[in-house]
């Protein structure tokens, strides 16, 4: 498959899922999340390896990214110092019952399928997931660093379990630090632009500007020399190669960077 055709079939993915998560009450308050193409593209790529039918591959990626829109929904969340409003927690509120529409879209499809051993799976990696998310939250003398760790295992933790239930592929590392990177480059350039955060909201006033983008462009530099280290080592490569990861770094890693350092 060319470039230009795979770009195409992931767009394709990311408008049907748009479709299949619009609510008209939802979005007349609060935006879509994002989908991330990242890990629609990981997780489209590790499906293509598994036994599953073309068909299940389309319907398991799609309610995966369900799940995980539900998971990345908190990030919506307005950050401000200003006293509440009824308008501000109405919009909470919303956000909440978003992420709980996108989680039933998820369980439904899966329903379907039958599949409880994906069910269990999914089940207990959101589990994970909101246990770190609390930690993070309660951790008051959170550093930089500890951030950047806590936020690498909430993002990743959904794609590496499919990993682990559909593929033999120990790749583990190169899809957690993958996924940081991406998440890193996608936070400067939010911060550079329009000085607002979705990793670092915890420190936010406890940095300048410049300083904050400093530390991220350091922890960018560290991951994408991470992946450059996966991709050239004889354990990992051959496998990084037969799913295609390298393309995607180089793309959505190699390619990002550069767009942020030059703008």
């Amino acid at each position: 498959m060319t470039l230009d055709a795979y770009t195409h079939q992931i767009e394709q993915l990311k408008t049907y899922i748009e479709n299949r998560t619009k609510h008209l009450y939802i979005e007349k308050y609060i935006d879509q999340p994002e989908i991330d193409v990242v890990k629609l593209a990981l997780l489209m790529n590790i499906y293509k390896h598994s036994s599953l039918t073309k068909d299940r591959q389309r319907k398991y990626l799609v309610s995966t990214m369900l799940v995980q829109m539900a998971a990345d929904i908190h990030e919506l969340v307005p950050v401000t110092n200003e006293h509440k409003t009824y308008d501000l927690e109405k919009e909470k509120q919303l956000l909440v019952l978003a992420g709980d529409y996108y989680s039933g879209l998820h369980y439904l499809d899966l329903a379907h399928t039958g599949d409880f051993k994906m069910l269990q799976t999914i089940a207990r990696t959101v589990w994970e997931i909101n246990e770190l998310k609390m930690g993070l939250y309660y951790n008051r003398d959170v550093s930089f660093g500890e951030i950047v760790n806590y936020q690498k295992q909430i993002h990743s933790l959904i794609t590496v379990r499919i990993l682990e239930l559909f593929t033999n592929f120990s790749v583990q590392s190169f899809v957690t630090d993958f996924i940081i990177a991406y998440k890193l480059i996608v936070d400067k350039e939010s911060i550079t632009q329009s000085n607002k955060t979705h990793l670092f909201t915890k420190i936010f006033n406890k940095y300048s500007k410049k300083s904050l983008i400093f530390e991220i462009d350091k922890a960018i530099h560290q991951h994408i020399e991470r992946l450059e280290k996966h991709l050239s080592d004889s354990s990992t490569a051959a496998s990084l190669q037969a799913l295609k990861f390298d393309q995607l770094f180089n793309e959505y890693i190699v390619k990002q960077s550069s767009f942020v350092e030059e703008g």
